[in-house]
């Protein structure tokens, strides 16, 4: 099924790229999920670093911070998720499960609710999302 927004639903209704770029970020979530887990896993293991400086010397005089660079990985995936997760708190409980399998998974809505229900928390759901991002 196509994913486009109800033009009735005025105060939820965001530009299309907008829309879509929240879409997507949201279908992505599984895998900033497990890429957060490896920059979390990856903290324990040692690097490949000459530990003499903390700061490793690059080419043209960059330096690179192999430590402050996987924190700042790491905290800005976990923000990302933290947003896109924090939308839910925006519907119904009843909706979430649902919402979240079918964006995140693909996995068809169930028959408890009307398509048309589904949808509509669908897309308020967005428009949460693209606020809490800072897209919209």
């Amino acid at each position: 099924m196509r994913e486009y927004q109800q033009k009735k639903m005025k105060p939820y209704l965001l530009p299309e790229a907008v829309y879509r770029q929240a879409l997507w970020a949201v279908k992505d979530l599984p895998r900033l999920k497990a890429a957060l887990d490896d920059a979390v896993y990856s903290e324990d293991s040692l690097p490949s670093v000459n530990f003499d400086k903390e700061r490793v010397k690059e080419e043209q005089g960059k330096y690179m911070d192999v430590t402050g660079d996987s924190a700042v990985r790491a905290a800005m995936l976990s923000m990302r998720i933290d947003s896109i997760e924090g939308a839910f708190s925006a519907i119904p409980e009843k909706y979430r499960k649902g919402i979240k399998l079918k964006l995140t998974r693909g996995i068809a809505f169930s028959d408890t609710f009307h398509i048309n229900t589904w949808k509509k928390w669908q897309q308020i759901y967005i428009f949460y999302v693209a606020k809490n991002l800072g897209l919209y």
